[in-house]
């Protein structure tokens, strides 16, 4: 890969799921990509996320919650979907070469359930990127 793609990771608040994949894909191939992350309908970041990232060694410093409008215009190589989207949301995505759709439960609704939900969460996320990054450099 010599050139820095941009991607664009896109939940429903990017209050957990967006800003954890943001900040890993960073940590891992930063060089390499112009990393961002946004919401429908953007919450603050959920300290548990920030603790998650924090205990696995990776800052948060760089992140904040935004809005998916905020990126209106801007051309990515990658949007990453870590939800399902409505048609209306699918809309509202900026353009993009790739639309890619990683359904990730929501750690925020499944902590009610279990503890320790952000952890998987941020794991899943880890091993997922780690393949999409196998996939994109074999392909480039």
């Amino acid at each position: 890969m010599d050139e820095k793609r941009r991607i664009l990771f896109v939940s429903a608040g990017n209050a957990a799921r967006s800003p954890m994949a943001e900040a890993l894909l960073r940590h891992h191939a930063g060089d390499h990509f112009d990393v961002f992350s946004a919401g429908f309908k953007p919450r603050a970041l959920d300290p548990r996320a920030l603790h998650a990232l924090e205990q696995l060694g990776l800052g948060s410093g760089e992140l904040a919650s935004k809005s998916v409008m905020e990126f209106a215009g801007q051309r990515f190589d990658f949007v990453v979907s870590l939800n399902d989207l409505t048609p209306k949301e699918l809309q509202q995505l900026p353009p993009t070469r790739e639309c890619l759709v990683w359904h990730f439960k929501d750690p925020e609704l499944e902590e009610q359930r279990y503890t320790g939900a952000f952890p998987r969460c941020l794991q899943e996320l880890n091993e997922r990127i780690k393949m999409f990054l196998l996939i994109v450099s074999k392909r480039h």
